[in-house]
């Protein structure tokens, strides 16, 4: 009888150890985005952008797919509506498992910014990623703040960092609304001008801590 309680109990402890030291499952990733995603000034882009420190720290196997365009905006009344772009389609047929939403910096810049058009928009936009989702993963991304250039010490690319402080509410107020989950760039990059070549673009160091960000938000919990 001993004998048999022995055996079972190190089948168990064997079965616990063996659920312990299981694999990460590898995972899809899309970025939608802008050019911050896309990875504008990224010195290496093999190696430095968002998508290349993200597939990094991703289980192996893990695929990271960056949909991100340049100057792109949410707004369909903006300079350069994302709907427009190939890569607005693309993404949404792209079958992935998370879907990472970032736009809104753009929006901001002083021909682009209504905060009421922006938040109509944003919850449509978002939406429709959610239907398309096979898994119900879909987190949109707080953008970073934005900082004079360390250069010529103006606000880059007409960006308005008072439009800039809007997303954030803007962006909270319909991801609870809509229960996805939210990665708060703003927050994470209050304080470090450092991180960003022209107080738009994040530098290496900028890229890295927006994917650990990423990473501890979207995959640590899960």
């Amino acid at each position: 009888m001993r004998r048999t309680m022995t055996i079972a109990l190190s089948a168990a402890l064997l079965c616990a150890c063996a659920a312990q030291t299981k694999e990460p499952e590898p995972v899809s990733v899309a970025m939608v985005g802008d050019s911050i995603f896309y990875g504008t000034w990224a010195p290496n882009s093999e190696s430095e952008t968002i998508e290349a420190c993200l597939q990094k720290i991703l289980p192996e196997g893990s695929v990271v797919y960056n949909f991100g365009v340049s100057g792109a905006t949410l707004q369909d009344e903006a300079d350069q509506p994302y709907k427009e772009e190939p890569a607005f389609q693309e993404s949404l047929a792209s079958g992935v498992d998370e879907f990472i939403i970032m736009l809104g910096t753009n929006d901001a810049k002083r021909h682009n910014w209504d905060p009421e058009r922006y938040a109509a928009e944003y919850r449509v936009f978002v939406k429709e990623y959610i239907d398309r989702s096979d898994t119900g993963h879909v987190y949109v991304a707080i953008p970073p703040i934005v900082f004079e250039d360390p250069v010529s010490y103006v606000y880059n690319f007409s960006i308005m960092p008072e439009a800039v402080s809007q997303l954030p509410q803007i962006i909270t107020e319909t991801a609870e609304e809509l229960g996805i989950g939210i990665i708060d760039l703003y927050t994470l990059t209050n304080d470090h001008p450092e991180w960003f070549w022209d107080g738009v673009h994040p530098n290496a160091e900028g890229n890295r801590a927006i994917a650990d960000e990423i990473y501890k938000t979207v995959f640590a919990q899960e």
